[in-house]
C-alpha cells in the first residue's frame, strides 16, 4: 500500500495525516508484514517524525520517499501535490486500486477481497 501524500503532510487534520492514521489501522486487521506501507511525500523543506503521525515512522521508517530533484514522482504517476492518492500496487507490480486520499476504505475493500484478516 503506498500513501501518496499531500502538500498538507505536517497539517495533523489534513487529508494526508486523516489517509496515513486510517491505513495503519488497516493493517492491523492483516497478518504482519503480508502489506507493506510505503510512503511518496511532495515536501521539499525537511520535517521531524514528531510532526507526522507516528505509526509512519514504526511501519515505513525506510519506506518513506522525498521528491527527487531531477526526477518527480508525482508527475510521472500523474498526481497532483495538493490531492494525493493511496495506490495499493500488487506482488507483479500492477496497480490493483487507486483512490483518494479521503477514501480509505475502498483500500480495505481491495485487500479483503483478496486478503484473509488475522
Amino acid at each position: 500500500m503506498m500513501v501518496i501524500a499531500s502538500n498538507d503532510l505536517l497539517d495533523p487534520r489534513g487529508s494526508s495525516q486523516k489517509a496515513l492514521q486510517s491505513c495503519s489501522k488497516i493493517l492491523d486487521h492483516f497478518p504482519t508484514g503480508v502489506i507493506d506501507l510505503v510512503v511518496l511525500q511532495p515536501l521539499s523543506a525537511r520535517f521531524e517524525w514528531t510532526q507526522i503521525p507516528s505509526c509512519v515512522k514504526e511501519l515505513a521508517e525506510m519506506k518513506t520517499y522525498s521528491l527527487a530533484k531531477r526526477e518527480d514522482a508525482y508527475r510521472i504517476y500523474g498526481i497532483s501535490k495538493e490531492d494525493g492518492a493511496l495506490v495499493v500496487v500488487r506482488p507483479d507490480g500492477y496497480v490493483g486500486m487507486l483512490g483518494r486520499l479521503d477514501a480509505p476504505g475502498l483500500v480495505e475493500g481491495y485487500f479483503e477481497g483478496c486478503l484473509r484478516k488475522k
